[in-house]
């Protein structure tokens, strides 16, 4: 079965022996010591649709990432194929070892002319199983292993072929191609305990059960609920122009006053998601850009002046939900028992073009958290053309100069391709209006443009440890002036855990509070594989086939429960790959490159560690990084460990 059970324990790097016996076997790692053990299970979450309650516990393991086309010069060729490795006459668009889960792919290439020539053959193994084999469009259209509305074809996303089908790994993933995918994105995440998650028929029932349907408003006063408590639906009835003006508000109760203070406010189109028209011309629902939206997350029936989201609300001891408005209030309220420890945040941003070749900031979060949902209006640019949307999405995790998700086009984030081919509304993703004003009388020629879309991470939540920025360009190289974007990100913060201790390994000499790990090799002159403004940096490097020694201080205060390593290394060699030890113990985790750039070497990974009260034994928790003996040589410029602990 290609879908995982949720309740399936995750073997690999937990217990995995009969994994590690296949991979000495192929003289792949180098492991005598038994497997570690697997870490305690997250609490349940109860009275919550179980898709949606996998986002309100924090899971520290999973780290997000996407193989992309992205152009690996820093511009905007993201259709070059010049990053792929290739095996005989494949190209490679993901090769992944260790436990994960690929969560979403996402691809294009024009429909008449270059499909029918280039998509030849999509080859899928999961733990060295073929899943699928033929051709892309067939995978894509339902007619593999998959259905709609797991998988859609460019008809039904506006010129992208769209798959949201899980596919678990336990120890190594690929995803092949014949010839040229040109466009393309695969979602995944890697670490212990990452190829969990809701089975194919369970995303499924999820995409296709009608939720909103079952919301009945009646008449309501503004306050909504009051913790402690998790508010799972919200439906409400009220018109276009309504809608457009309420917000819903989070308030805390400050004792013993009981002065309620906003904590958060949402506009409520946006939260249902509907990012309203910047240029109104009347105040109907095609007036003011109130649109139909039938995601699973959220719908809006402007015709019926319906409105709802199932985007679970915690609520806390203290904590009140109301709804802001000027006319009367009809709702429909549904509620679960409270889950301790985690919080809705939502970013609300307008940016303008800045005219630079970098990123501006949507989101710049702290501490634990994971983003499961925007919704963004886009209006203005240069009359006649649409280049903004040329830009890339780039996520840095965890105060990572290197993203690691770097994206292909603005219309390709949201599912879509070659400037959004259609208005449409999936499960994910959707584009619920295009606006096109002309304004000299000469059609597009002397056009500009607005749009409002939405993408929901909820099966593939973007997850920070100590903080997310997510930054987007505006335009080919982020230099784009004339462009408002206004977005709306949504997620959930929560209590821990915690950075307890932290110490950087470099190569060469260390500065104060740094440790060497040894003289480097050479001195590398390159822009860091991100915004195409960088600017060259040089940093120090070296190669190894011998294990490497991070030897971290335990911290005050009792154990740590987890290590996070944020490895600086050389892009330039693909292949690159080694295990990671604790004490002399098989974590099962991996550090592994697959892709390579030769064009900007300076690079980053993340790698996350269960630890355990005996790994403290002796005062250090020892690290040990193995190269695999079978892979090119193994490149390293820094480290920094991070260790952690649950917040008391």
């Amino acid at each position: 079965m290609v879908g995982s059970e949720r309740a399936r324990a995750s073997v690999f790097g937990r217990g995995a022996v009969a994994f590690l016996g296949a991979l000495l076997v192929d003289g792949l790692v180098h492991a005598e010591a038994p497997p570690r053990p697997p870490a305690p299970a997250p609490p349940a979450v109860v009275g919550v649709d179980p898709v949606l309650a996998d986002l309100l516990v924090f899971r520290p393991s999973w780290i997000s990432r996407l193989a992309s086309s992205h152009d690996p010069f820093g511009g905007n060729n993201d259709n070059s194929g010049d990053l792929e490795a290739k095996e005989d006459s494949w190209l490679v668009l993901l090769h992944q070892l260790g436990e994960g889960r690929i969560q979403r792919m996402w691809m294009t290439a024009d429909s008449s002319t270059v499909v029918p020539e280039d998509y030849l053959d999509l080859w899928i193994e999961i733990d060295g199983h073929t899943v699928y084999r033929g051709r892309p469009q067939d995978y894509f259209e339902g007619r593999g292993p998959f259905r709609a509305p797991l998988v859609l074809g460019q008809d039904a996303s506006s010129g992208g072929f769209i798959s949201y089908a899980p596919l678990p790994f336990r120890r190594e993933a690929k995803v092949r191609m014949k010839k040229r995918p040109h466009y393309y994105q695969i979602s995944y995440r890697t670490g212990p305990g990452a190829s969990a998650g809701p089975s194919a028929e369970e995303i499924t029932r999820f995409f296709s059960d009608h939720w909103c349907d079952a919301v009945h408003p009646t008449p309501h006063g503004e306050l909504l609920a009051e913790g402690p408590l998790v508010v799972t639906r919200l439906g409400f009835s009220m018109t276009p122009a309504a809608l457009v003006s309420a917000r819903v508000r989070i308030e805390d109760d400050h004792s013993p006053t009981r002065a309620w203070v906003p904590r958060l406010e949402i506009p409520l189109a946006m939260l249902v998601g509907v990012a309203p028209s910047a240029t109104p011309v009347d105040t109907t629902a095609a007036g003011l850009g109130v649109s139909d939206v039938n995601s699973a997350l959220a719908c809006s029936r402007p015709a019926t002046d319906r409105y709802a989201t199932r985007l679970p609300i915690p609520l806390g001891k203290g904590q009140r939900l109301r709804l802001v408005t000027s006319g009367p209030i009809a709702a429909d309220v549904g509620t679960a028992p409270a889950v301790p420890g985690v919080r809705l945040f939502s970013e609300l941003r307008k940016n303008k073009g800045q005219g630079q070749k970098t990123t501006f900031s949507v989101l710049d979060a702290e501490g634990p958290v994971h983003v499961i949902s925007q919704v963004a209006a886009m209006d203005g640019g240069w009359h006649g053309e649409r280049g903004f949307l040329e830009g890339d999405e780039m996520i840095r995790f965890d105060g990572m100069r290197a993203p690691l998700h770097l994206g292909t086009g603005t219309e390709d984030y949201f599912d879509a391709a070659f400037y959004f081919q259609s208005v449409f509304s999936n499960p994910m993703s959707g584009m619920t209006r295009f606006k096109v004003l002309e304004h000299g009388g000469v059609g597009w020629n002397d056009a500009t443009f607005e749009y409002s879309v939405y993408r929901h991470h909820v099966l593939d939540p973007l997850i920070g440890r100590t903080g997310l920025r997510f930054g987007w360009e505006a335009g080919a190289d982020g230099a784009y002036l004339s462009i408002l974007w206004t977005t709306l990100l949504l997620g959930y913060s929560f209590d821990g855990p915690r950075v307890v201790g932290r110490t950087r390994f470099v190569v060469g000499p260390a500065k104060e509070g740094e440790v060497s790990l040894g003289p480097a090799q050479q001195t590398v002159l390159s822009a860091l594989d991100a915004e195409a403004g960088q600017a060259p940096q040089s940093f120090l490097v070296r190669e190894k086939r011998t294990p490497t020694v991070l030897s971290v201080a335990c911290p005050e205060g009792g154990p740590p429960t987890g290590a996070l390593l944020v490895r600086t290394f050389d892009a330039q060699k693909r292949g690159q790959a080694a295990w990671i030890k604790v004490g002399g113990a098989d974590s099962g985790v991996v550090f592994h490159q697959f892709a390579a750039n030769p064009h900007r070497r300076l690079a980053e990974d993340l790698a996350w560690v269960d630890l355990f009260d005996g790994d403290c034994k002796n005062g250090k928790v020892r690290l040990e990084i193995w190269p695999v003996a079978a892979a090119p040589p193994f490149s390293e410029s820094a480290y920094e460990v991070r260790l952690f602990r649950p917040s008391m």
